[in-house]
């Protein structure tokens, strides 16, 4: 037992035990310590009998689960979830779901704090732990290939999940599995087809000379503009929030664009002849190709990209780093967003600008593009009115002095939901990973669409429980099933990604506070507070170099490593 709570549970248990004997009534048999042999299954129409519950295999537990997570509209298939956990389990244990939490970066720091200590905490955001979560969190990779009963007779867990949901690794190298994601995720740009057409008749066409969706980074700025033109103040809903910039709405562009940037790079790092790294192959790189990060002889050389990224002196003509023309042209794309965005864009995160997106409530002042998670599209479609009606289109190319036409343009999406479990004693562990096969099982995830369906909520991607085995709302498959958007997720192999876009290293807190603050002086900064390109360049390079000797320090690298490209990181003269 963890807490106080616990000890009540396992009284309330021995109670009900009692009053069931002493009524001969027999609803739970075995009591807390044996097994459940008799509960109803919800009838679920269109659910495949062959995945519920094995009742007959479900240990009876007792005591409380403290699911403490970023719900982000999602309660209330959650409190689904939790009511039906509890009844199956007999009431021998309690579902507390902790909705507090709202903010990403206010939940991080309290969970980093959480699992330092003796926390009830048991399921959290496992990705936002940061280093050493092994440490605090356990390895559920034994649960995945064992029985799940809430996923039918003789299943093991592993045989109702897509791989999405408990590998992490890709390559196969680590089988550890510390975070179980329950989505796959995409993102898509959605715009007020109303505001569009009112654009078009001021002059709007994209690329390809149509009144249409933006095809281009820079058809998306005319098409801005033209909607000002029409009347639509600040038409473009990217919000500047901290999580904003670190973790979804604007990150997601940071790390798309600085993908299709920094892709090109990869034939001035591969490893060469006489590098330390090298190695004797006949590999081709494909630059056109959608993961050539995948291919065995995909070989870069750390030093030669650090010395790409941090080596700013006038002889290394392979310098990209932050002090560069072409990193100066890359946010110089994004500043060209600024007359665009709200004044108040960096005290706005991505859910006030969904909900002023929605509703239209500001008129004329709301934002008329939107880029959101793909699942928010069936709370928009479902708003539709006559100033409000949704089209949705894939990440615009950007196009410039140092990015082609030809070069593709990879997206944000993979997993998320991001559960982990925090280590508890042996009987807490046990009522946690019990818990957790039901959430992710075909008839718990079924539970979880039908109420939140029920109640007009959206899901940001599908379930990673195999969807053949889930009851998924119609219109709900339907919606994902489109190809106006492409899925593959791959932005964030590209090491220049975590090396020069977001951070450096292992850098990432420090560097993401001085990022917060420049994205904002730099888009929406007015008088003093406004910075120029070049204010941004330097500051961003200083914050980088920072990083880089906290990171050799962590590491154990030679902070002159980055000057001898082709040597060890640890090399110094």
């Amino acid at each position: 037992m963890k807490k106080r709570n616990r000890i009540l549970a396992g009284m309330l248990a021995v109670l009900m035990t009692a009053g069931l004997a002493g009524c001969g009534g027999g609803g739970f048999g075995g009591g807390a310590a044996g097994m459940i042999d008799k509960v109803d299954i919800l009838d679920i129409a269109g659910f495949n009998k062959d995945y519920l519950p094995d009742v007959s295999n479900i240990k009876q537990h007792e005591g409380q689960v403290d699911v403490v997570i970023l719900f982000d509209g999602t309660e209330k298939g959650w409190e689904a979830l939790a009511d039906e956990y509890e009844r199956i389990q007999g009431g021998y244990v309690t579902v507390k779901l902790d909705t507090t939490y709202t903010n990403t970066s206010i939940y991080t720091d309290k969970l980093r704090s959480e699992v330092q200590g003796n926390t009830n905490w048991d399921i959290v955001q496992g990705n936002l732990i940061g280093e050493n979560m092994d440490t605090y969190c356990l390895n559920m990779n034994s649960w995945i290939t064992g029985n799940n009963p809430y996923a039918g007779k003789g299943n093991t867990w592993k045989n109702v999940l897509t791989e999405n949901a408990y590998i992490t690794d890709t390559s196969g190298a680590n089988s550890d599995c510390y975070i179980l994601n329950t989505e796959n995720l995409q993102t898509a740009w959605f715009v007020n087809t109303v505001a569009l057409k009112a654009a078009a008749k001021k002059g709007y066409v994209n690329a390809e000379g149509k009144a249409e969706n933006p095809i281009t980074w820079d058809d998306m700025m005319l098409l801005c503009k033209k909607m000002v033109e029409a009347g639509y103040k600040s038409p473009l809903g990217i919000a500047l929030s901290d999580d904003s910039i670190t973790s979804n709405q604007f990150a997601w562009l940071l790390r798309v664009y600085g993908d299709q940037y920094y892709r090109q790079e990869y034939e001035n790092i591969f490893a060469i002849e006489g590098d330390i790294a090298y190695i004797e192959n006949e590999y081709e790189l494909d630059l056109t190709a959608t993961n050539p990060e995948a291919d065995a002889d995909f070989n870069i050389s750390p030093t030669r990209m650090f010395n790409a990224i941090l080596d700013d002196s006038i002889s290394n003509s392979a310098y990209v780093g932050a002090k560069s023309d072409k990193y100066a042209e890359f946010i110089g794309q994004f500043y060209k967003m600024r007359d665009y965005l709200r004044v108040d864009a960096a005290n706005m995160t991505l859910e006030d600008m969904r909900n002023m997106f929605t509703t239209q409530s500001k008129g004329t002042e709301s934002p008329q593009i939107m880029l959101d998670y793909a699942g928010s599209g069936l709370s928009f479609l479902a708003s539709e009115a006559e100033n409000y009606e949704i089209d949705f289109y894939d990440y615009p190319k950007m196009v410039g002095n140092y990015v082609s036409e030809e070069a593709i343009v990879r997206d944000v999406g993979g997993n998320g939901g991001y559960l982990s479990c925090v280590r508890q004693d042996d009987a807490q562990n046990a009522l946690n990973e019990d818990f957790l096969k039901f959430v992710l099982s075909p008839y718990g995830q079924s539970v979880y669409y039908k109420a939140l369906s029920e109640n007009g909520s959206a899901v940001k991607g599908l379930t990673t429980v195999k969807t053949d085995a889930v009851v998924v709302p119609e219109a709900w498959s339907e919606f994902f099933a489109t190809d106006k958007i492409a899925f593959n997720g791959l932005v964030d192999v590209n090491q220049f990604i975590s090396n020069l876009v977001m951070y450096i290293g292992s850098a990432k807190v420090d560097c993401q506070t001085v990022s917060k603050n420049l994205w904002k002086q730099y888009l929406t900064g007015t008088g003093s507070d406004a910075i120029t390109t070049e204010d941004y360049q330097k500051e961003w390079h200083d914050a980088l170099m920072d990083g880089w000797k906290a990171t050799c320090k962590n590491y154990g690298y030679s902070e002159e490593c980055y000057m001898y490209p082709g040597k060890d990181l640890k090399y110094s003269e």
